[in-house]
């Protein structure tokens, strides 16, 4: 398998995983812990529980009053996964964590589904470690969790030193 083979199937792969993940924890979701109300279900004590919430806005339930919102999002949302495409054609086969923060990014198109499909996004998981900001965290699903640990890769990465020109390069420069 060529290299450029490989980060395609690698990023393809890792968000089409994400998606189904994420796709099958909300269903599981909807069916078994919406019944159960505000409250939801304990999964770690008092710090971690599972807990039904539609969310019609974006990150933090930002946004969830704009008119159109939903429509608005979506638009938002498919030119981010143009880009996503755009840079997996342009990042170099060798940039293997670029590739796997790109599959993570890519597998935020659950939200997306669930905007389409829904008019809003399920979240779940609500993390209350008792300090602030985390008390309790805003509620978040699979493709949040991806999305997020995406970018920072991303910003690693983008922070990473560039190697220095070598001598034979910089010979046929001006």
């Amino acid at each position: 398998m060529t290299p450029d083979r490989r980060k395609y199937l690698v990023v393809g792969g890792l968000a089409t995983l994400l998606l189904v993940l994420d796709q099958w924890t909300k269903v599981l979701v909807r069916e078994h812990v919406k019944p159960l109300g505000y409250d939801g279900m304990s999964v770690l004590g008092d710090v971690i529980r599972f807990q039904y919430v539609e969310n019609t806005g974006i990150t933090f339930g930002m946004f969830r009053s704009l008119p159109y919102g939903q429509l608005i999002l979506s638009a938002v949302a498919l030119p981010v996964f143009l880009l996503v495409i755009h840079l997996v054609r342009q990042a170099p086969a060798d940039q293997h964590r670029l590739h796997i923060a790109l599959g993570l990014v890519g597998g935020g198109i659950g939200n997306l589904m669930d905007r389409v499909r829904l008019g809003g996004v399920t979240d779940f998981v609500v993390a209350d470690l008792g300090f602030w900001p985390f008390n309790p965290w805003f509620a978040f699903n699979v493709a949040d969790a991806a999305l997020v640990i995406g970018a920072i890769l991303m910003a690693f990465d983008s922070r990473k030193p560039q190697p220095a020109p070598t001598p034979a390069a910089s010979q046929g420069a001006p």
